[in-house]
């Protein structure tokens, strides 16, 4: 295993750190990390070391072209396999945070010129419908009507889908959260009761 300085890509934002994993790289995508270095098959589902000794991820896989214990691995981070292990012992489950919303993809966002993550339904009998989100419509001459777009949650920017997801991720079932959206041309505030979106 090469040891060397953390380095981290997010969204394409790319930093340098000499505190957490000391590996060659790591590539933070979504919950995953991808690391570029060597691993011997088989390794999938054990620990993943720092240089200190201390466990941080779960190896999950390897991509590898040439079939060598080389390429591209893949860990879990530690973080979140201890947040699926607390719901399993608590729930007996693991429990997924959501907002009962689709929205729209992000490209088509963009071509709409829209900054944030905009609604396209939002069923009545869910947590957003309950609480009032307005899903994207027609009007009476078959107008496209733009629905709530989230800008923010629980006091994090939204941006897109991704920002969307890693704050859920970091929240509970059952948890209330402020919900910041772009209404027509006003920010409005809406409260919504997270439900299990894994049944």
């Amino acid at each position: 295993m090469l040891l060397s300085t953390q380095v981290s890509e997010c969204r394409g934002e790319r930093r340098s750190s000499q505190s957490h994993l000391s590996l060659a790289a790591d590539w933070c995508i979504a919950c995953e990390w991808y690391l570029p270095l060597l691993r011997r098959s088989g390794n999938s589902g054990g620990p993943l070391l720092n240089s200190r000794g201390n466990v941080v991820g779960i190896n999950t896989a390897i991509f590898s072209p040439s079939g060598a214990s080389n390429g591209v691995g893949f860990a879990i981070p530690v973080d979140t396999v201890t947040g699926v292990v607390e719901q399993i012992i608590k729930f007996g489950k693991v429990t997924r945070p959501v907002l009962g919303i689709s929205f729209a993809p992000e490209t088509a966002a963009e071509a709409l010129g829209v900054k944030g993550v905009l609604v396209l339904d939002a069923p009545k009998n869910g947590p957003a419908g309950t609480a009032g989100i307005h899903p994207t419509s027609r009007d009476e001459y078959g107008r496209l009507v733009l629905g709530d777009i989230i800008i923010g949650l629980d006091g994090t920017a939204i941006q897109t889908s991704s920002d969307l997801y890693k704050v859920l991720d970091r929240s509970n079932v059952g948890q209330t959260v402020d919900v910041e959206v772009l209404r027509q041309d006003s920010k409005e505030h809406v409260q919504i009761v997270l439900a299990d979106g894994i049944r």
